[in-house]
């Protein structure tokens, strides 16, 4: 009870203000003492209304959306510089909505956490909600909550479900990661005893030969490998038949390739978590093919593996055709002389001094050494099995009629099937019979005949009888 008989003795006095009055007595404010009390009384206030609210709300709505705090929730222990009151770890019996709020260092139970939330240092955990929220710094998400929309860093959820949110470096064991038409993105993490819910198979984008090892010849043979690239349309995972993901693991994924009329098999090399799967097949010394290689359509087999995506779904793996490839021809077979034979004769150069052909007394009708610049030159062609290529300078040697032998010199023909050699005739080579050429008269001098895969060219041949459409003329 106030006396007001105070204030007529001066030891309480009244002033006012404004719309406020104020009482002081022997120099103390009352309106700083009530101040101080008052603050007490509310946070005594706010901790009853809280309790009150999280007692009751259960039997409010059941659906876990009955309240809202708009502030940080936060243990004693915490250290931030704020003027409210610290709240206790939250177990709210499934019925609490938290949002837009920042959670740190404290135990959520049993309540919804959504709308731009950061849960920080905290455990989230039976059938709690997480939606549209940040999960970061070692909370743990636990027994059966869920995370919808969200974004996981370093945090480890275990026995939840994790839709539609961004999971990167943290770990999620025994938990099921689904997918609903919103972009699914894991990496930096471990992926523990999943189930894996995103629906979308990966599928054979193209299959194509891509390389050789092959550095220096233009076909390829035995020893050398190939490669084959199927592309998918996102990054694969391949496994063998254990579920280990090791390249060349003793049973991968194969593409049967088709050598000429032979099938070979590439198998997988490597590519594992990447969208381009590399297979590999060394050629054999059987192997031929003069048109490329080719896949036919569907090669690629499981071979008893496994390619599927992050998700866990299985590839689908048909693909079509890959026609011959000309770039990717095999060769296996060693040339070979087909034929030795003299093919012409002409002038080039000063230094032939007779006449071919001979055509008894008369001049010849296709040259004449007599004259500078109209010497005579005899030609002989050496034909092979194939292409080859020449180095050096071979030579192949021809006869006169009393079997002298005279060197014809490599002229022309590096990467076909002919061959030219040339010899000018010299003044003592008269032969009124034509010139011959004894059996496997080429010799290298040194240098190489290959073919294109760079086999060495088998160089025996048989002889050629005196040809009389080759006689020589003396001048």
């Amino acid at each position: 009870m106030f006396d007001s008989s105070y204030l007529n003795s001066g030891i309480i006095k009244r002033y006012s203000t404004g719309r406020n009055t104020y009482f002081s007595m022997a120099g103390v404010n009352f309106s700083k003492v009530m101040e101080k009390k008052m603050n007490k009384i509310f946070s005594v206030l706010l901790l009853v209304t809280f309790s009150f609210s999280v007692i009751s709300c259960s039997s409010e709505d059941s659906s876990g959306a009955t309240s809202q705090l708009g502030q940080v929730l936060d243990q004693p222990n915490s250290t931030d510089d704020r003027n409210s009151t610290d709240l206790p770890d939250l177990t709210l019996d499934n019925c609490y909505l938290i949002d837009n709020s920042t959670i740190d260092n404290s135990t959520i139970d049993k309540s919804s956490i959504k709308d731009n939330s950061s849960i920080k240092d905290s455990t989230v955990k039976n059938c709690s909600t997480v939606t549209r929220s940040i999960v970061d710094n070692s909370s743990t998400v636990d027994n059966s909550s869920t995370i919808d929309n969200s974004t996981i860093s370093y945090s480890t959820i275990n026995n939840s479900s994790v839709c539609d949110s961004t999971i990167d470096n943290s770990t999620v064991d025994n938990s099921t990661v689904c997918y609903e038409n919103v972009s699914f993105l894991i990496e930096n993490e471990t992926i523990r005893n999943q189930i894996m819910t995103e629906q979308t198979d990966p599928t054979v984008s193209s299959v194509a030969i891509t390389s050789d090892s092959e550095p220096v010849y233009s076909r390829l043979n035995a020893g050398d490998y190939v490669a084959v690239t199927a592309t998918f349309s996102e990054s694969v995972i391949v496994t063998d038949d254990d579920g280990i993901g090791v390249d060349n693991a003793s049973a991968t994924p194969t593409i049967t390739i088709a050598v000429g009329i032979d099938n070979r098999t590439a198998t997988y090399a490597s590519g594992s978590n990447s969208t381009a799967l590399l297979f590999l097949y060394r050629i054999q010394s059987g192997d031929n093919d003069t048109n490329g290689i080719s896949i036919g359509a569907n090669a690629l087999a499981l071979n008893s593996g496994t390619i599927r995506d992050a998700s866990g779904n299985y590839a689908t793996i048909t693909h079509s055709s890959v026609d011959n490839n000309s770039s990717y021809k095999v060769d296996n077979t060693v040339p070979t002389v087909s034929s030795v034979a003299i093919t012409s004769s002409t002038s080039n150069t000063d230094t032939s001094e007779y006449i071919m052909p001979y055509s008894g007394a008369s001049q010849g009708s296709l040259c004449d050494g007599r004259v500078v610049g109209s010497e005579c030159y005899i030609y002989v062609t050496a034909t092979f099995s194939e292409n080859v290529t020449v180095t050096g300078s071979p030579r192949l040697s021809l006869y006169d009629v009393e079997g002298t032998s005279r060197t014809a010199t490599y002229a022309s023909g590096s990467g076909n099937t002919p061959l030219v050699f040339r010899y000018a005739i010299l003044i003592d080579d008269p032969d009124s019979n034509g010139i011959s050429i004894i059996e496997n008269a080429l010799t290298l001098n040194s240098g190489t005949i290959k073919d294109l895969a760079g086999h060495d060219a088998t160089i025996t041949h048989s002889s050629v009888v005196a040809n009389a459409s080759y006689k020589v003329k003396e001048n």
